[in-house]
């Protein structure tokens, strides 16, 4: 008994002209593993891509916080500014008294 798929290549051989063949080559056989090897290949560079936008947006959010840290020391010190000038114009009008 043989299968459907034994039967159609054993027909597909018969009716193959005599002294042709069928050759597979090597880049027949590797056609599997090439594209197994592209998509792992395309697979591990895009994990790349988003590895980098995390890191960038990572990055990004430090560099906000620098800037809030900046604004705060900076306001911090334009305090102490204005308490330093407003104590010297209070001695200055004492000293003039």
């Amino acid at each position: 008994v043989r299968s459907p798929v034994t039967s159609s290549v054993i027909d597909f051989a018969a009716n193959f002209p005599e002294g042709a063949y069928i050759v597979q080559t090597d880049s027949d056989r590797r056609t599997p593993m090439r594209t197994l090897a592209l998509l792992l290949t395309a697979a591990a560079l895009s994990a790349c891509g988003v590895e980098t936008a995390g890191t960038a947006a990572t990055a990004a959010q430090l560099k906000k916080q620098e800037m809030e840290q900046a604004k705060k020391t900076m306001e911090n010190a334009q305090k102490k500014i204005d308490g330093m000038t407003q104590q010297m114009q209070q001695r200055g009008e004492s000293a003039d008294k």
